[in-house]
């Protein structure tokens, strides 16, 4: 597995699965995965809206990929206003606050505040609490050039003299991140054992040019290097999960169904699988993200994880 992360060649939708299939050989899986005879084909996503009480959707591949909308999503939206079915957004994009998010969906005339979004971060800032006040000396790194730290958690940025005392790193973001942070960061680890709490364990996220590296693929790259502990906190794990439930019924003002809430996701290994760990309704959206480069049913065989429904487009 360590020969997958010797060098950061261009990515495309056939590394990225190659990576997360080493991922999770080495990091601890969320189950179950579905069922290959329970799956169901449908051609748009507005086909499932009679059968959710609300929905949790994923960002990159489900609403745009990189500065361009999905095609569709405006008027998704328009009929989940209409039938007054609540929503969140679950993303694992991590570097900044919800509210620094909003300027870009809302140029795309979607209606989406502050408090629709949910990320990978929100679940951090959980984690980075529950181990302070465990650990209250821990010296905190938050890693990448372009992150936003928590105002009530300090610690200082990647770059910064100190850094390499690090009793934590807090890998949220992976903007302006290169092979030379990285090494240097391995060469820091291997100095002084530390933890990586890696906010957002994507390996890549679909741009419109490609694949960019995401905080999972380093992280995993540590951990490959140096044997250094690493905590994912974003999907597929539970507490990322947890926050997007516990705000899609605050919006709805009442509990709602596990089994009656769509996760609308373009990774099998993130949303998909997550969400089947979660006893949510798992939609892939095959046309556009990872997924849209692959055979759908070869793909889920081969990675073992099932959606509940597969829809083509929005």
């Amino acid at each position: 597995m360590r020969d997958l992360f010797e060098t950061e060649p261009p990515l495309d939708a056939s590394r990225t699965m190659t990576l997360y299939d080493a991922f999770y050989q080495t990091q601890p899986l969320p189950i179950p995965s579905g069922a290959m005879d329970k799956m169901r084909f449908v051609d748009r996503l507005t086909d499932c809206l009679d059968e959710c009480e609300g929905f949790i959707l994923d960002s990159y591949g489900v609403i745009g990929l990189g500065s361009a909308p999905i095609p569709g999503i405006q008027e998704f939206f328009k009929q989940l206003q209409r039938r007054d079915v609540p929503f969140v957004i679950l993303t694992n994009g991590a570097s900044k606050p919800a509210e620094a998010r909003v300027p870009g969906y809302q140029s795309w005339d979607l209606p989406i505040t502050a408090s629709d979004i949910v990320s990978s971060r929100d679940a951090s800032y959980q984690h980075l609490l529950a181990y302070r006040d465990k650990h209250p000396e821990c010296r905190i790194t938050y890693l990448g050039s372009e992150v936003q730290p928590f105002d009530d958690i300090p610690g200082i940025i990647y770059g910064s003299a100190g850094w390499d005392e690090a009793d934590l790193y807090c890998f949220m973001g992976a903007i302006g991140w290169t092979p030379a942070d990285q090494l240097a960061l391995e060469t820091a680890l291997q100095q002084k054992p530390a933890v990586i709490v890696t906010a957002n364990p994507d390996v890549s996220a679909p741009q419109v040019s490609g694949f960019s590296y995401e905080p999972g693929y380093w992280a995993m790259r540590a951990k490959a290097h140096t044997g250094c502990e690493v905590v994912m906190t974003g999907k597929p794990y539970g507490p990322a999960f947890q926050l997007a439930v516990t705000r899609l019924e605050a919006k709805a003002g009442r509990s709602l169904t596990r089994s009656k809430i769509g996760m609308v996701g373009d990774s099998l290994h993130t949303d998909i699988l997550g969400a089947n760990s979660f006893g949510l309704r798992s939609i892939l959206l095959r046309s556009f993200g990872l997924m849209s480069s692959f055979d759908c049913h070869e793909m889920t065989r081969r990675m073992q994880i099932y959606p509940a429904l597969v829809a083509e487009i929005i």
